[in-house]
């Protein structure tokens, strides 16, 4: 089921049909990252996880990719209305030391 959710995400990006939430433009922005980064990890990251909201019942998929700069990133997703996708928030994994 992730994988066609995850071609509806990338073609609503390629379109431009898509909201940037505010946590995930804060977020973006505290990581150094901007919406050109978020674009890549959707476009050609990999689904790492789906969970399904507990209110709406809605899925949000965790895409995992690099930047630009070749870092890797998380952003989480979910289908907006209208066939937009909202990108929700994104993270970076602290590296192991």
């Amino acid at each position: 089921m992730a994988e066609p959710m995850l071609s509806a995400a990338q073609e609503a990006v390629r379109a431009g049909l898509y909201y940037l939430a505010p946590n995930a433009a804060d977020a973006a922005l505290e990581q150094g990252l901007n919406r050109l980064d978020l674009e890549m990890i959707v476009l050609c990251g990999d689904v790492v996880d789906r969970q399904q909201d507990r209110l709406t019942g809605g899925w949000k998929l965790l895409i995992s990719g690099e930047t630009t700069s070749g870092r890797r990133a998380t952003v989480v997703t979910r289908q907006g209305i209208s066939g937009y996708v909202v990108l929700v928030t994104l993270f970076r994994r602290m590296e192991a030391q």
